[in-house]
């Protein structure tokens, strides 16, 4: 036999194999699943995207939600002329949350970005801000959003209105 069709021959004898070794893997991989099935379920108002994978369940998230106005809890000022900024922005995000093979929700990865603005209620003064962050939520306890950890990646640049950056900072976290 030649070495070229030795090696045809064994090539294809590894591909028979291995399908034969994994049908189920190959059977429902790409099939949709229901976000409603796993643990902890996906809000719709994320509009989830769900499909089977090798390791379990891989979905998609994408959805823009618009926040406040809302007391930001950063205080500016002492006595009586101290305040509460005011904040409001428009948060995009899309990630991807992946589920094990028991629907377990095992890794959170996703990115928000954020347009807003922070407001001086007493003047009517404002900062712009435009943040963008990555993060991602490796769970210690599959489907227990309370455990694991998270790390941030990201930017934030304050300007003012009629433009003119005050600030851009950077980071790990």
């Amino acid at each position: 036999m030649s070495t070229n069709r030795f090696f045809t021959v064994l090539i294809a004898l590894v591909l028979v194999t291995l399908m034969a070794l994994a049908p189920q893997a190959t059977a429902f991989a790409g099939q949709s699943v229901d976000p409603a099935t796993l643990n902890p379920p996906i809000p719709p108002e994320f509009n989830p995207e769900c499909q089977a994978v090798g390791f379990g369940t891989l979905c998609s998230v994408d959805f823009v939600e618009i926040q406040g106005p809302d007391a930001s809890g950063i205080i500016c000022g002492t006595g009586a002329s101290s305040f509460d900024v005011v904040v409001s922005d428009t948060r995009t995000v899309t990630g991807q949350r992946y589920y094990d093979e028991n629907g377990d929700l095992t890794q959170r990865h996703f990115r928000q970005v954020l347009v807003g603005t922070f407001i001086n209620p007493l003047t009517g003064a404002s900062l712009d801000y435009a943040e963008s962050t990555t993060i991602i939520h490796d769970l210690t306890v599959p489907g227990d959003l309370s455990t694991g950890t998270e790390n941030f990646t990201g930017s934030i640049r304050l300007s003012l209105p009629q433009g003119g950056t005050v600030l851009i900072d950077a980071g790990k976290g």
